[in-house]
């Protein structure tokens, strides 16, 4: 492996999970409270099975009860440590084929074929835009290994011709156990697999179980896989498990970029622990994040839109020492499970035909806005009646001025004036959290003093900021009441500060209204 090279010792996870009886399983997790139906299958059994998964400097173990189809909840910790990158890929290896010998001989549905990629010399360029306008990245590399594993069904000896593949990576940043990016992940996919053996379902297509050996180094696993194995060209959608800090929970990243539409339908009516916001895809699509997944190799140099999942709290603690296994929360290994398991079973189970056809149906093959309500339910609808509806809520807020105040002119002087009074108070408000955060660096010698107790955020700066703003738009008030062509004779600076930022978010959605 890459840390092997230079002497550094890779550890591995464990993880231990315990099948119990089937039926209506409660479940208190770190997210939520849930309970989780495990159906009935003729051939699940009762087994103890252990995944090893390799994490520099760490070892753990999870235990959990699963009995079926179903993501087994997860409950408990210890661990044992592994030598290499390499081994951990061996190890994937062994207990992926333990699994297929366990399901013992028989006329079993579903077909399994495994190996090590052991990849040719590669090298690609990548642009990165978020360092530089018009930079690029070139890579070359040699020896990546990817362990790839796939299940589902062959016709006359050969595999069929669609298929998705569930990825995630077995390498970790320089420093970093590894415990969340991305080896929890890697133990997500190994138990979904399991799952499928054990109910043996009737699959209409394929799953492709992609463990690759090298993304922390920008994105060789990936490449390799999609440039030279020869499955590659039968995928044609991606489930991406990734991770951009350390447990709680994984938001959607991605949602296409091509057939985003019929994707986000897909996740929005099978995802049950979904977390989705259009905004994050934003965020990345324009770069204000310098940072990339494989979801970017597969979407780049094989045109295969996907989904792409992450957690991103406890930012402070990604890539260093501090991810570990404290910090990956059961509830985290159980949403991952749980979605990656129903998108699967979406995508090639006994509805996959109605939704594949939806999935690439030219209607469908079109930007979509997407969030999820708390957690309980996700909101989709196309880029044209987000036109439509977003178009209408302006025009509702034009017609409330023309009639809330007595001529176009007032109109225009008291919108002039609340967007000027609101701008400034968003000004103050941002100058009187730096100099707080100056103070407290320069001053105190406390830099970043929040950056492992996010509550102190509304302390040390949300506070002093607010009542700075307030006070501020207390005499902005003061000051507009002066003026007779502004009707706002009697009112409290909490109502201004309300329609002022009202206006605000209404800038803000004519700004993103396309």
């Amino acid at each position: 492996g890459f840390l092997d090279r230079f002497g550094t010792p890779v550890f591995h996870t464990r993880i231990e999970f315990v099948p119990e009886r089937s039926g209506f399983t409660p479940l208190e997790t770190g997210l939520h409270s849930t309970g989780l139906d495990w159906t009935h299958n003729k051939h699940s059994t009762q087994h103890t099975t252990t995944h090893a998964i390799g994490i520099p400097d760490l070892a753990f173990e999870v235990s959990g009860r699963c009995s079926g189809p179903g993501f087994g909840p997860v409950r408990a910790i210890s661990g044992v440590q592994i030598k290499s990158l390499d081994r951990a890929v061996e190890y994937f290896e062994d207990r992926a084929k333990a699994a297929v010998r366990r399901r013992g001989r028989g006329e079993w549905k579903v077909d399994v074929e495994m190996g090590v990629q052991e990849a040719e010399d590669g090298a690609f360029v990548l642009e990165v835009g978020t360092l530089a306008p018009g930079a690029a990245v070139g890579q070359a590399y040699s020896g990546v290994r990817n362990f790839v594993v796939r299940v589902g069904r062959k016709v006359e000896g050969e595999w069929r011709r669609d298929a998705v593949v569930v990825n995630s990576h077995l390498d970790s940043a320089p420093a970093s156990y590894g415990a969340s990016d991305a080896m929890s992940m890697c133990a997500v996919m190994l138990e979904v697999f399991k799952n499928i053996l054990a109910r043996d379902p009737d699959m209409k297509r394929d799953v492709v179980f992609l463990f690759n050996g090298a993304e922390e180094i920008i994105l060789l696993g990936s490449h390799a896989f999609v440039s030279q194995h020869p499955w590659a060209k039968h995928v044609k959608v991606l489930i991406n498990l990734e991770s951009a800090g350390v447990g709680h929970k994984s938001v959607m990243l991605w949602c296409g970029p091509h057939r985003q539409l019929g994707m986000a339908r897909i996740f929005q009516r099978y995802a049950p622990y979904p977390h989705a916001s259009s905004a994050v895809q934003d965020i990345f699509e324009n770069g204000f994040v310098p940072a990339d997944t494989d979801h970017r190799i597969f979407r780049t140099f094989a045109g295969i839109p996907g989904f792409d999942f992450a957690n991103y709290m406890n930012g402070y603690r990604y890539h260093t020492f501090m991810d570990n296994i404290e910090g990956v929360g059961l509830g985290f290994l159980q949403q991952n499970g749980e979605n990656t398991h129903a998108l699967i079973e979406a995508l090639t189970g006994k509805d996959s035909d109605e939704n594949w056809e939806a999935l690439f149906a030219p209607e469908n093959d079109t930007p979509a806005h997407i969030f999820d309500v708390l957690g309980l339910f996700v909101v989709v609808y196309s880029q044209k009646v987000g036109f439509v509806v977003h178009g209408l809520v302006l025009l509702l807020g034009a017609v409330q001025m023309l009639f809330s105040m007595p001529t176009l002119a007032s109109i225009i002087v008291y919108q002039a004036s609340c967007l000027t009074a609101g701008l400034l108070g968003l000004v103050l408000f941002l100058l009187v959290s730096a100099l707080t955060a100056v103070v407290i660096s320069a001053g105190f010698g406390l830099p970043m003093l929040w950056i492992g107790r996010h509550w102190l955020v509304i302390p040390l700066y949300c506070s002093p900021a607010t009542a700075a703003t307030l006070f501020y738009l207390f005499y902005a008030t003061r000051a507009l009441q002066r003026y007779k062509a502004i009707r706002c004779d009697g009112a409290r600076p909490l109502e201004v500060a309300l329609d002022v930022y009202a206006r605000l978010a209404g800038l803000l959605l004519a700004a993103t209204w396309h």
